[in-house]
């Protein structure tokens, strides 16, 4: 019995890990994500899913699959929980920092992933034109009545963004939260449930401008440019004419904006946007599987075909972060600025209330 064992462990340690993963062919992999299908998250995932399988061995079948509850979390969850094999990747709505620093329920230990990137769009901020007596511009906010924001849980940057905006530039709004997915909000606010709106630009351009701006119920108010390693705005044509925040900012309020409030959107921004999505795959997978899986996606990333898609269905490029690249902004979370947290801290528990 015991030469039989020792026969079998020898024939196991030469034929190497049996969850590698070389050659697709046949093979199904499921994009998990935790949000609607409709809305941006599962619009780009679908997107890039289409020509990823282009550029893996064997050229896999993806399937996307929503996961949505739980705050955004069941999706995580399931995704991490998944067998290590490859055939399971998680595109899931990042949110890295503020679930570092808001309630145990909402945290991510973000090491039971193995990385394979991150992807992102700047965001943006659009609104019924019936808020008060009526609103042609970003400028005609100042004073009105009745802005009431909808959104998709006190912890999601996008909702922290819109609240601190508002009162950044002193405007008094209501607030209603919950909704699971761009889409549902979107809906509300044709319903005139909500009327003001922060989402990823993908959104925005995907179905936003043309179901809700250009039928004229909506318009867009203004966008959050991301910046390089310099600190230098990252031109990005897709948004024409529509001003940045900080230029509203100093239309209504006469000065650029300061104080916790604005240091926090900005951190937000950028740790936020810039990394709109993670996408990994459960830790323990195997190193030459994941190899494949984060090449194939560079690859495709850099594809002129995905490229051109993905500005004809979301109005831009994402912006992509290689895997080290995300590996160092998950370290970075351990050591957050204290000002920052508890200003976000203390939204996030007044949005709970």
């Amino acid at each position: 019995m015991k030469q039989l064992i020792a026969a079998t462990s020898a024939a196991l340690a030469l034929a190497g890990p049996a969850a590698a993963q070389q050659d697709y062919e046949g093979e199904t992999v499921r994009v998990i994500i935790n949000l609607s299908a409709g809305g941006s998250t599962g619009v780009m995932a679908q997107n890039f899913a289409n020509h990823w399988k282009e550029h893996i061995a064997g050229n896999p079948d993806f399937v996307i699959q929503p996961v949505t509850g739980g705050g955004q979390m069941k999706g995580i969850i399931e995704a991490r929980n998944a067998r290590p094999d490859g055939l399971t990747v998680a595109w899931v709505a990042w949110s890295g920092p503020t679930r570092a620093i808001g309630p145990a329920s909402q945290n991510v230990d973000w090491s039971e992933f193995d990385v394979i990137a991150g992807m992102g769009v700047p965001s943006m901020a659009y609104g019924r034109r019936d808020i008060g007596d009526g609103i042609s511009s970003a400028a005609d906010l100042a004073g009105a009545e009745g802005v009431h924001i909808g959104g998709y849980r006190p912890g999601s940057y996008l909702d922290l963004t819109a609240r601190m905006s508002l009162d950044i530039l002193g405007i008094e709004y209501g607030y209603t939260t919950g909704f699971r997915g761009g889409s549902n909000i979107v809906a509300a606010l044709q319903r005139d449930e909500v009327n003001f709106h922060v989402t990823p630009a993908a959104n925005y351009f995907g179905g936003i401008e043309a179901n809700v701006v250009e039928e004229g119920t909506g318009l867009p108010l203004w966008y959050y440019p991301l910046t390089d390693a310099d600190g230098t705005i990252v031109a990005e044509d897709s948004f024409g004419d529509i001003p940045t925040f900080t230029e509203v900012a100093e239309e209504i309020t006469g000065e650029a904006p300061s104080g916790p409030a604005w240091d926090a959107v900005q951190w937000l921004n950028e740790g936020m946007a810039g990394v709109t999505w993670f996408i990994g795959v459960p830790a323990g997978t195997d190193p030459e599987t994941l190899e494949l899986l984060r090449t194939s996606f560079e690859e495709t990333y850099n594809d002129p075909a995905f490229r051109e898609e993905a500005r004809k269905v979301s109005g831009m490029a994402p912006t992509y972060t290689p895997a080290a690249d995300m590996e160092a902004l998950i370290a970075s979370l351990r050591d957050i600025d204290a000002e920052i947290s508890q200003t976000v801290l203390d939204y996030i528990e007044s949005g709970t209330q």
